[in-house]
């Protein structure tokens, strides 16, 4: 009898304590419950005031070279792909000069860039590289042979390998918290810049064969003049 009262009261004291776990989890689940949605978002809020450290002129500017650049690139494989038409290179030429610009691109940005970045003032390499731009896409109307047309797209691609992604990362840095939406302008720009080639240099293209060639380089060669004066803010050491 005795050793079954004992496993009774052991029994009841361990349901006993099941219950207060229970009413104390669910009593913490309703305070949790109750809270308010901004005391529940508050770890979730940024640190940093909205507008703080965007730097809209600068992303403006950078912006607008995107779209020269992006013009560049695609005015040069719109015109390049009428002139192998016109010029009987064939698919292949044509072909094989893009697989030039494209391998001479991802080696330039894998191998060149870093290398580019820590020795060259970042305004001068911008120059420089819209520079290279512009002669390239000068050339190609005046090239006879697929190898002087490669010869141009090899310092086309060069300079696309180098003004792409420093733009964007000088974009992303002056956006500072907003640099998911600064990518996205920057995106906008790139599409706007394509979309104004392939116009442009199909209604230039019949008017005379090296024009959109012609209006592809000097619009690169503004942007050299524009990314000169272009200050770039480096941070101090700490």
């Amino acid at each position: 009898m005795l050793q079954t009262k004992l496993s009774r009261v052991k029994r009841g004291s361990g349901s006993s304590e099941r219950r207060t776990i229970f009413v104390r989890r669910s009593l913490t689940a309703l305070r949790r419950s109750n809270r308010r949605p901004e005391d529940r978002l508050t770890t979730l809020q940024p640190t940093t005031t909205p507008g703080e450290g965007l730097d809209l002129r600068r992303i403006g500017f950078c912006l607008l070279l995107t779209a020269l650049v992006v013009y560049g690139i695609s005015a040069a494989e719109v015109g390049v792909t009428l002139l192998g038409k016109a010029r009987s290179f064939g698919p292949e030429g044509v072909s094989r000069l893009f697989v030039v610009c494209g391998v001479v691109m991802i080696v330039v940005q894998i191998l060149g860039l870093p290398k580019l970045a820590a020795r060259i003032n970042t305004r001068w390499a911008l120059s420089a590289a819209f520079v290279l731009g512009a002669l390239a896409i000068a050339l190609l109307p005046w090239a006879r042979s697929l190898t002087a047309m490669s010869l141009a797209f090899i310092g086309l691609g060069t300079s696309i390998g180098v003004l792409i992604p420093v733009l964007a990362t000088l974009i992303s840095e002056a956006a500072g918290p907003a640099q998911g939406k600064a990518m996205g302008w920057q995106a906008a720009a790139a599409n706007l810049g394509q979309a104004a080639a392939a116009t442009a240099t199909g209604a230039l293209f019949v008017a005379w064969q090296p024009l959109p060639f012609v209006v592809a380089a000097v619009l690169l060669g503004t942007g050299a003049a524009a990314a000169a004066l272009l200050v770039v803010k480096v941070p101090a050491a700490a």
